[in-house]
């Protein structure tokens, strides 16, 4: 059985008490990840659409799982330096789920990144320079399972530190007033901008609309405490980092961008030889994000190698990705 469930803004060792079909869903995925890994499995940490939606059959679940190594993960000794060297190792998972009260049998769907336990907890913690972590977890998220106690607890802390960066290095970049709703759109945006991610403004906007409630919580938490930032009536924030301060933070975002882009490239063909259905994959994501379709010829989905540059420079010429 599970260490804990956990349910909106992540209280870990809260347990859910009414075993809904959305907690029947994630237990299946749970129960195909716990055979797939074994003891080496630590960690599964939920987040994304399906989390903000609250149905875990509507789309693609996002997973991130750590492990005590990837060898020990099941995985040969090429995949496993890789997954150590650029981390993460991308999986899928697709796992029927059987028929319960009231609803028919289904079929579950999952992608998972792989992370040996200490570079997670070094990475979400904001040791890392770019944000592929730390950004991602000042978002909320829900401890699905943990091995232990303490790992649950270093997890909590290591996030809380995250996200304490993560609100620290963007309102180091603003000047003025402003709402935490328009923090926290502009720290996605800065974020994404550190991958090969083409997010439009409107939906930068819906996703954060979409948990605001938490997102405030989060931010309420942290923000009073961080240089320069006073508390105004109304919930705004007036924000002075100081000349100096913001300078060197948006010079660290430019170094973010650049150096990203690089890595999200380098990680994205690691991917066509070890996430079977990459390039379809690559292509789903884009038009989710941008609201516009992405044809991939069908040699380049035989050859990987070949979809790789294929959907970059289609990416490139449609002004997707800068």
């Amino acid at each position: 059985m599970p260490w804990c469930w956990s349910a909106g803004l992540n209280s870990p060792g809260v347990k859910v008490a009414d075993y809904t079909a959305e907690t029947a869903a994630l237990d299946t995925l749970l129960a195909a990840l716990r055979r797939r890994h074994g003891p080496a499995l630590r960690a599964v940490l939920y987040y994304g659409s399906c989390l903000r939606g609250g149905d875990p059959a509507a789309g693609i679940v996002d997973f991130h799982v750590l492990v005590t190594s990837p060898r020990a993960a099941g995985q040969g000794w090429m995949a496993s330096l890789f997954n150590d060297l650029l981390p993460p190792n991308v999986f899928y998972l697709e796992t029927p789920e059987t028929a319960g009260a009231g609803r028919p049998a289904r079929t579950l769907r999952a992608k998972y990144a792989m992370f040996r336990e200490r570079a997670f907890l070094r990475g979400v913690a904001g040791c890392w320079l770019l944000p592929y972590l730390w950004g991602r977890f000042a978002q909320p998220y829900r401890l699905l399972w943990c091995a232990d106690a303490a790992l649950e607890e270093t997890l909590t802390r290591a996030i809380a530190r995250g996200r304490r960066h993560f609100l620290d290095a963007v309102t180091a970049t603003l000047d003025g007033e402003y709402t935490v709703p328009e923090i926290w759109q502009h720290g996605l945006r800065l974020s994404y901008r550190t991958e090969l991610r083409a997010e439009p403004v409107e939906r930068l906007a819906s996703l954060v609309a979409a948990g605001e409630a938490d997102l405030c919580a989060i931010a309420a938490g942290i923000l009073p405490g961080l240089p320069g930032l006073t508390l105004r009536a109304g919930g705004r924030y007036r924000i002075a980092p100081g000349r100096w301060r913001q300078r060197r933070a948006a010079a660290l975002w430019a170094v973010r961008a650049a150096a990203g882009k690089l890595v999200s490239v380098a990680r994205l063909f690691k991917t066509l030889f070890t996430f079977d259905g990459a390039v379809d994959y690559a292509a789903w994501k884009i038009e989710r994000h941008t609201g516009r379709p992405l044809d991939i010829p069908e040699a380049a989905r035989r050859r990987p190698w070949l979809g790789g540059w294929v959907v970059l420079w289609r990416l490139y010429r449609s002004g997707r990705i800068r």
